[in-house]
């Protein structure tokens, strides 16, 4: 009787022990699992500010590029003009003067119309992608703590 109860004794212990070490086990990956699902709820939030980010300076750039084109329409047919301050060489006083009202306006050609818009866009693209980098930067370095994230 007394072995019956000392074999009895050893496999409860035993069988505790591995209940023990199993538990230990499920708590270490319930932790795990824990820190995972807190890294990526971290991460998907991020996703969601940057797309964030990413939608309202695409917005932007797309109504300063319609802005740039509806400017360029209007130019073209004639419905507004473009006007570039610039001074004009003076002609030297052996050439015979005209009035003013026989000398020709001083236009734009074509190509440099073109480039005007051109780069107009082009600023406006840089403009755009610079305030959306900046966006970017500030979202993901700002935190509680002040680290970067």
């Amino acid at each position: 009787m007394f072995i019956f109860l000392s074999l009895l004794s050893m496999l409860s212990l035993h069988l505790y022990e591995e209940y023990q070490g199993e538990k230990s086990r499920a708590e270490r990956a319930e932790q795990l699992a824990d820190a995972k699902q807190k890294a990526i709820d971290t991460l998907q939030e991020r996703q969601r500010e940057v797309a964030s980010i990413d939608q309202k300076y695409t917005q932007e750039l797309a109504d300063a590029k319609q802005t740039i084109a509806d400017l360029q329409r209007d130019v073209d047919s004639g419905a507004k003009r473009l006007r570039v301050n610039a001074t004009c060489r003076r002609v030297s006083s052996a050439t015979p003067t005209a009035g003013v009202a026989d000398e020709p306006r001083a236009e734009l050609t074509r190509t440099s119309e073109r480039n005007y818009f051109t780069l107009r866009e082009r600023i406006a693209t840089a403009e755009k992608q610079i305030a959306g980098l900046q966006g970017y930067i500030k979202t993901i370095t700002s935190s509680s703590n002040g680290e970067i994230r």
